[in-house]
């Protein structure tokens, strides 16, 4: 079936069995305007009923407090991983490390320097001899 969007005229070749047998609004895609395709009568609308039919409700005894999006999320409680303690630990094993490659380096330079004759640039540039002299 071939509808038209009313507002920019835009065609849609959509199949029958989506638009069903009871009107729907579609929506267009290019302009977002709603409206009911040709070919479907449109819903009759609802009839308000009169006040004096409905019977008057009692107000709830407690109302429930609203609940945000944040609110809904999951709890979790404060474990080890949440302290401040992490951080540091964390920046300590760092320098460690770093220290620890540079003694390495320092250590084992000869065997550096011969290994990778690069290297030698770098030590030449600290001053720092590569030979046990």
């Amino acid at each position: 079936m071939r509808i038209v969007c009313p507002s920019c005229e835009t065609e849609y070749d959509v199949p029958a069995a989506l638009l069903g047998t009871t009107a729907r609004p579609v929506r267009c895609a290019r302009c977002t305007a709603e409206w009911i395709p040709d070919g479907f009568a449109a819903p009759a609308p609802v009839r308000p009923i009169p006040p004096e039919i409905i019977a008057p409700v009692a107000p709830p005894l407690a109302t429930a407090p609203l609940l945000t999006e944040a609110a809904r999320l999951p709890t979790t409680s404060r474990s080890v991983r949440g302290s401040p303690l992490w951080p540091a630990l964390a920046w300590l094993a760092t320098v460690a490390i770093i220290v620890a490659a540079g003694a390495s380096f320092y250590a084992w330079r000869a065997g550096i320097a011969h290994a990778w004759p690069p290297s030698q640039w770098i030590y030449d540039h600290l001053g720092v001899p590569t030979t046990s002299e």
